[in-house]
């Protein structure tokens, strides 16, 4: 789907039985989807063009920092995770993805520069480019999916769950620090920081989900007024549906 600032209109990508779940492009310069069977698709010029892969793993997250540089990242449940570049010509994998993963998932990549690029993984894991070299940080328990991370000025954002509960994790810089507003709430698949709040995309018990706002550094929780949706069986897969929109 895309918004022309006034509506939505439906974009047909020309591909069978691929789901898409992440998406971020550049302003008045490319967009960038990722999805199942190792599908990377660029929108440019009014088309949609298949770029090359290495595999056919589920891209999970995807992000750049301009049109020539842009990262994908993922897994399979049968296979190792995977973090794929590209720069200019093909997307290629980074062979340095930590051992302590697994057969885990890096689900979500974003940054603030080409220099500065963080990633969120399963075990509890936050992966981090300096522009040299890739390095991994456990800031949870093995038990932790971290499926969302974003990042906005100076400070960076992490969620997800332990199987039972909510995780969200705060860097300012100084470190990772726990930010849960209590020891019940609900799993979150999303999460966009902004000024002092971050907002999450939460999953509450019944599938319910809906926005919620964390403030900062209270750590206080407050539902948003917005449209919630009931979602069917066909949305039921809670690993995968947690993919976000970026936009550069």
């Amino acid at each position: 789907f895309h918004y022309d600032g006034a509506a939505w209109s439906k974009l047909d990508t020309g591909e069978i039985d691929v789901d898409l779940w992440s998406v971020f492009g550049f302003e008045n310069d490319a967009v960038f989807f990722g999805g199942s069977n190792g599908t990377i698709l660029r929108y440019r010029a009014g088309a949609f063009e298949k770029l090359p892969t290495p595999s056919t793993e589920i891209v999970f997250g995807i992000w750049g920092s301009s049109p020539d540089d842009v990262w994908a990242v993922g897994g399979q449940t049968s296979g190792r995770p995977f973090i794929w570049r590209y720069e200019g010509t093909a997307f290629e994998r980074l062979t340095s993805s930590p051992a302590e993963l697994g057969t885990g998932f890096i689900w979500s990549v974003t940054g603030r520069a080409a220099d500065d690029v963080w990633m969120s993984a399963s075990r509890g894991l936050v992966l981090h480019w300096d522009g040299r070299r890739l390095s991994n940080e456990p800031i949870g328990g093995p038990s932790e999916s971290l499926f969302s991370i974003g990042c906005h000025l100076d400070r960076c954002v992490t969620a997800g769950t332990n199987t039972a509960n909510g995780v969200l994790y705060h860097n300012e810089g100084q470190g990772w620090t726990s930010r849960v507003p209590t020891a019940d709430g609900p799993i979150w698949r999303g999460v966009t920081p902004t000024g002092e709040h971050a907002h999450v995309d939460e999953q509450q018990p019944g599938d319910e989900r809906h926005l919620a706002r964390i403030a900062d550094p209270a750590g206080d929780r407050q539902d948003l007024q917005v449209h919630r949706k009931q979602h069917d069986e066909q949305d039921a897969e809670p690993e995968a549906r947690h993919g976000h929109a970026e936009h550069g």
